[in-house]
């Protein structure tokens, strides 16, 4: 932690941002399918131990 990281890493950069949103309450969504996709998503989540 003492060097920079283009020090650190000798191969071609990739970085990523990404953002997880939860709505607060469920039933704020109002399309079922949407509803089904947040669902999928958590589960797997869930099961990936993220």
């Amino acid at each position: 932690m003492d060097q920079r990281i283009d020090k650190q890493i000798k191969k071609n950069w990739l970085f990523e941002f990404q953002v997880k949103f939860f709505p607060y309450d469920m039933d704020s969504i109002t399309e079922d399918l949407t509803r089904y996709y947040l669902c999928l998503q958590v589960r797997q989540n869930l099961l990936s131990g993220q």
